[in-house]
């Protein structure tokens, strides 16, 4: 999450215990949250794009120091129509972050959200979930 104030500041709201390779990690006060330090103009990028739809709000994806593009909320055909070598089941594994035991399985679409993201520099693919 990001607001006006902290795209000046250039660091984003947090989350409890982030660690990510792409950016530099700030710890927030004396709490376990800690937020992504970023320039200012990507942060202003991200105010100025949509949001996406979830179920319990959105969480945007980074990669190669940046912010990545969202491409939609996915489903098990989706996997399966994308797939490179046409199994749906393994493309997810590999590319849905901290999924958990049944996400595949659960046919219940408009209870659980998978946003897939795509990166403008390398083209890679990654995707987090929320569920009613």
């Amino acid at each position: 999450m990001v607001s006006w104030e902290q795209a000046f500041t250039g660091v984003t709201h947090g989350v409890p215990g982030l660690r990510h390779k792409d950016f530099e990690v700030v710890r927030v006060g004396d709490t376990d949250w800690y937020a992504a330090k970023l320039p200012q103009e990507m942060l202003f990028e991200l105010i100025r794009t949509p949001t996406y739809s979830t179920i319990q709000g959105e969480q945007w994806e980074f990669c190669c120091k940046r912010p990545m593009i969202y491409v939609g909320r996915w489903t098990q055909d989706d996997f399966n129509l994308n797939a490179p070598d046409g199994n749906g089941r393994a493309y997810f594994d590999q590319i849905v972050q901290h999924a958990v035991d049944g996400l595949w399985e659960d046919e219940l679409h408009d209870v659980t959200g998978i946003y897939l993201f795509r990166c403008s520099l390398c083209n890679r693919k990654t995707a987090n979930w929320d569920i009613a």
